[in-house]
Parts: structure tokens; C-alpha cells; sequence
């Protein structure tokens, strides 16, 4: 059999995306069991999956190979023990786990072919049930037990591979990490902005297809635009800000992603968009939170103002995904109706920040005369050099 489909895998995520890592995994076709908590997964491979597939992720952080996982039943009689024979049985659990498989991928990964290879061990406990013990305490035995059982050296700062054991209330998994850094690190942004996981995660709840339309109204400085739009290059991206800085960065973003031909910037009002009515497949938005950007009083006028803007120019029953944060989110839900439906909505965390993703779709309207748009000055946007004329282009290439 294939060695990686006789091995689990997990990886970590930021918190509340667990649900969008299974559905990049399903939409990639190579996890044949998938189980998760908020902000772990752990996994099996199909067959003919690779691990460089897994790698090119965009949802997750960190990926690791499995040596051991326990059970329920297991943590349950962890919970009841004191901490001293709690200790013994993850260990003895760890001790006999499958380490020739699992360092067999980490070697294939990582190229270390050292027969003594130096390692670092980490704990994280999530949940009250181990409370009684310490992560510190528990990563020393397990590293003790490496020490004895595999003849590896520890080092804390220059290792070869980081042994990572994650222990929660209904499980605990210890495995070998096949990424030195994160994931979602974007060095590619010269500017950075939101999330990368977070951005791509907010694309896959769109489900774009080629030949679609996609818009960010509040764009920025394009970090959710240019995460989605490296992945899925037969789709027309468009974004309007109305900052001149911002549009900036986003420009100096493009061209360091090398994400140009299928994308369009140009400085406008993100409640008077410049587009034709009906002219969108996809909206996606990073609201402001009333914090860094506008003022939650703020907010109160402006949400309802964008939301009927975004109605306007999405096609009938299209839909929308928006992130704010969750001090803003009876401010949305008060917006959504009658204007769009709620399909779904995920609480997740971003920094200090706790969040709601929304996917929303627009329900149809009764038609009505077009109100009359007062013209606007020229002005340049020094980002790309359109002008608030210039859009008209733009326009006329989404109709096409």
C-alpha cells in the first residue's frame, strides 16, 4: 500500500477555519477521512495524494505526519488520573507509536537523512479536561521518552524537526511537523493586510468559477482580492477603495504577486460603485470593524449604504461574503433584509479580534426607476491611473 494513505496527518489553522480546510481538502480530492475541532484537523490521505499537494494549502498553517493519536475513552481515564500516571499513559501511548512510517515522510520531506536527528518537542492543551497538568511538564517526558527510545538528540534552537503534541478533551495526537514556518506567511505581499488563510477561505465560501466577475467594494491594499485571484486566473477580479494610500499599496501588491491581467483597481465610493446594475457574480468584503478604519457609530449609516450598493450591482441570487467583527454583526444582520438572504455565517478569530464570515445570497427586487447619479469630478487615482471616467472601460468589460 501506499505509505502515506497507512499514516494520519493533521494541521493547524486559525481559529474557527477548521470547516474551510475540510473544504479545501474535499475540493482537492485527497483526504478520504477528515475530523476536526476548532482549530485542528486530522486527516487520511487517498490514495495517490502527495504531500507536495497538501503543502500548496492555502487554508492551513502548520502540517504534521502522525506517530500516535488517543482516543475519547483514553482521555477520559486521563482527566480521572493524577497528573504523574496521566503523564504515563500519554507516554506510553507515544513510546509505541507508529515512528517508522511517520519519520520516513518527514524524511522524505524535509531531505534530513541524519540517523540522529536533533528535535524539539511542543505541547499545546486545549480544553479543561488535562488541566491538572502543564504543557511544559508533559513535553519534557515526551522528549525524555524520545531521548531513551528513538537515540535522538534534543536541541531547542537548532533542530531538524519539531515533534508537536496536541492534546484536547476528546483527543490527543502527537506527529513530526513537515513546515518550519507557517503556511500563511505571504512574503509575496509587500504590504500586508488580511489574513492569508482567512482571504482564501472567504474565496472558497464564493466558489468562484472561470469567466466569473468578482468585486472587493473596500478593497485596501488588495489582500483579499490577490489571495484569490493567484488561484483562480480565468476569473475577472475588481476592487474600489476610496484612499489614495491604500491603492497604492494595493498597485505595489499586484505587481509583487505578479497578479495583473485578471485584475482591476480603481479609486471610487464603495456606496456609489461605479458599475453597471446586475453586473457581478461575486462580492467579497472586509467591512471595517469601527476600530482602525471608521467608528462603530459610523458604521450604523454606512453598512445599510454599501449593502444596497452591493444588491444593486450583483446578478440575481449571487452571493456576498462579508467579514466584520462580531461587535458589528447585529449591525449587518439589521442590513440583510430585504435586501439578502443569510445562507451561512462562521465565528473565527483574528488577532484580538473575534469575527463573523457571512455568506449571504441577494434576493430578487420589485424593479424601479434608476435614481439619477450626480457626475463627479475627474480625478486620477495614482495607484493605476484610471479615473473616475476611466471606469466606464471597466464596465464594459464586465458586460462582456
Amino acid at each position: 500500500r501506499d505509505l502515506l494513505t497507512m499514516v494520519w496527518f493533521a494541521c493547524t489553522t486559525t481559529q474557527g477555519l477548521a470547516p474551510f480546510v475540510r473544504m479545501e481538502l474535499e475540493q482537492m480530492g485527497v483526504a478520504s477521512d477528515c475530523r476536526h475541532t476548532d482549530s485542528f484537523v486530522r486527516f487520511q490521505v487517498a490514495e495517490g495524494a502527495s504531500v507536495a499537494a497538501l503543502l500548496q494549502m492555502r487554508t492551513i498553517e502548520k502540517l504534521y505526519v502522525g506517530i500516535c493519536e488517543l482516543d475519547e475513552g483514553q482521555m477520559v481515564a486521563i482527566g480521572k488520573a493524577g497528573p504523574d500516571h496521566a503523564r504515563d499513559i500519554l507516554m506510553s501511548a507515544i513510546g509505541t507509536g507508529d515512528w517508522v512510517d511517520a519519520t520516513e515522510v518527514w524524511r522524505d520531506v524535509s531531505g534530513c537523512m541524519e540517523d540522529t536527528p536533533t528535535f524539539r518537542v511542543s505541547c499545546k492543551r486545549v480544553g479543561g479536561r488535562t488541566k491538572h497538568l502543564k504543557s511544559v511538564e508533559i513535553a519534557a517526558g515526551v522528549g525524555l521518552k524520545i531521548r531513551e527510545n528513538q537515540r535522538w538528540a534534543a536541541d531547542l534552537h537548532a533542530f531538524d524537526v519539531e515533534v508537536y503534541l496536541r492534546v484536547e478533551d476528546s483527543y490527543s495526537f502527537c506527529g513530526l511537523c513537515l513546515t518550519k514556518e507557517r503556511l500563511t506567511d505571504r512574503e509575496d505581499l509587500l504590504s500586508e493586510g488580511l489574513r492569508a488563510s482567512v482571504a482564501y477561505s472567504m474565496g472558497l465560501l464564493c466558489d468562484i468559477k472561470p469567466g466569473m466577475r468578482v468585486l472587493d467594494p473596500m478593497c485596501g491594499k488588495g489582500a483579499l482580492l490577490l489571495g484569490i485571484a493567484q488561484t483562480h486566473t480565468a476569473a475577472l477580479f475588481l476592487g474600489c477603495d476610496n484612499s489614495n494610500g491604500q491603492l497604492v499599496k494595493c498597485a505595489q501588491n499586484a505587481i509583487t504577486t505578479k497578479t495583473r491581467s485578471n485584475l482591476h483597481v480603481w479609486k471610487g465610493d464603495a456606496t456609489r460603485i461605479a458599475l453597471p446594475t446586475n453586473s457581478i457574480d461575486r462580492v467579497m468584503c472586509d467591512l471595517p470593524f469601527g476600530k482602525k478604519f471608521g467608528s462603530a457609530k459610523g458604521n450604523l449609516s454606512l453598512y445599510p449604504r454599501v449593502l444596497a450598493e452591493v444588491h444593486r450591482v450583483l446578478a440575481p441570487e449571487c452571493c456576498a461574503v462579508l467579514l466584520t467583527n462580531v461587535r458589528q454583526h447585529k449591525t449587518l444582520v439589521a442590513c440583510l433584509q430585504p435586501l439578502f438572504q443569510l445562507d451561512h455565517k462562521y465565528r473565527i478569530k483574528l488577532g484580538h479580534h473575534d469575527c463573523i464570515i457571512a455568506k449571504v445570497t441577494a434576493l430578487p427586487q420589485p424593479t424601479k426607476e434608476p435614481e439619477a447619479q450626480p457626475k463627479q469630478a475627474k480625478e486620477k487615482s495614482p495607484a493605476i491611473g484610471l479615473s473616475t471616467e476611466d471606469t466606464a472601460a471597466i464596465s464594459q468589460k464586465v458586460q462582456q
